[in-house]
């Protein structure tokens, strides 16, 4: 959830590359600062990162840090002033030159937007836009929150349609669960977001991790546990833990169980137990997601037709079942990202 000090701001004095002036309050200091949003080619946006990132000078802003803040903002841009989320990111500069060339690649109603990037008092800053519901987990774990299966099945569709526009552009997310999922004010429009672990890939859709940030292993997949390779299946993987959660409540996978017991517990050829009002031909489907083998998991396309056609069937013969109510049980619930 956005939190912290706003960052507004005030004036849009840009064209092709979009420059906009603008204030930043840190500890009751206010600063004015330059946001630039950059629509030239990736590759370009990635080399003035660089070249940014790489200059320590007085009258340079240079890049260094640990961690993540997201604060809650203002953008103006011809007179429209939007509320925005800002992320500070102060890990390794490969992570966040990542971060940025993922978040700039997807273009989707489903994927948190990307609007632009700075640099100020060796901080970069990443701006999305923001998403007042705040995020899926969140409302999950919130009783006073009514879930019905049908609105689940809305999540989930709405999950499925990023993922799918994300696998086409060959890219990995790896952190796919539902607090990296971001809801609107109404609570029916579902948003992707987070892509600190996200990747571009090559064709092969494989991805060798070369950072020390910590990952989410209670949603990996079991090869990652084994030789830590990722491609688009681990993100299948990912989709039936979510999918898990939902019903469950946002309840931890695999509670009782810690890193080395996670992976001897899948390595076993367990697998997390279906909720108890999660239809069983869609637990079908979570199953086929957790296949051992990632060339025998299916795709997200076909993770789709799959699902809509378990949709089409109750609606069709058990229209009941839709609109069962799933409650907020007293189960351990995940809070962090492990």
């Amino acid at each position: 959830m956005p939190r912290g000090v706003p960052f507004i701001f005030i004036e849009f004095i840009g064209s092709s590359a979009v420059v906009n002036l603008g204030e930043y309050t840190n500890e009751g200091e206010t600063k004015k600062v330059a946001v630039k949003t950059l629509n030239c080619c990736r590759a370009d946006v990635i080399k003035e990162i660089e070249a940014l990132s790489s200059c320590k000078h007085d009258n340079v802003i240079a890049f260094i840090g640990s961690s993540a803040v997201v604060n809650l903002g203002e953008y103006t841009n011809e007179g429209e002033t939007i509320k925005v989320a800002v992320k500070t990111l102060n890990c390794c500069r490969a992570d966040v030159i990542k971060e940025i060339e993922a978040l700039s690649s997807c273009k989707h109603d489903n994927v948190i937007a990307f609007i632009g990037w700075m640099e100020i008092d060796d901080e970069m800053k990443i701006i999305t836009e923001y998403l007042s519901g705040g995020d899926l987990h969140s409302y999950l774990t919130n009783p006073n929150k009514i879930l019905k299966i049908s609105t689940i099945f809305s999540y989930i569709f709405q999950v499925l349609d990023a993922m799918i526009f994300m696998s086409h552009k060959h890219i990995i997310h790896r952190d796919l669960s539902a607090r990296n999922c971001l809801l609107d004010e109404t609570f029916e429009c579902l948003k992707i977001s987070d892509f600190g672990l996200a990747r571009l890939t090559n064709v092969d859709y494989e991805y060798l991790p070369e950072t020390n940030r910590p990952l989410p292993f209670r949603w990996l997949p079991l090869e990652a546990f084994k030789g830590g390779n990722f491609s688009v299946k681990g993100d299948i993987w990912s989709i039936g833990i979510l999918i898990w959660e939902l019903f469950e409540r946002g309840a931890c996978p695999y509670k009782n169980l810690f890193y080395p017991e996670v992976v001897e517990y899948l390595a076993s050829g367990k697998r997390l137990v279906r909720p108890e009002q999660c239809p069983k031909q869609l637990y079908t489907v979570m199953s086929e997601c957790w296949n051992e083998n990632p060339i025998n998991r299916p795709t997200f396309d076909a993770i789709k037709e799959d699902i809509k056609a378990v949709y089409s069937y109750l609606k069709l013969y058990e229209p009941e079942k839709l609109n069962m109510i799933i409650e907020v049980t007293g189960v351990e619930i995940s809070s962090a990202s492990n």
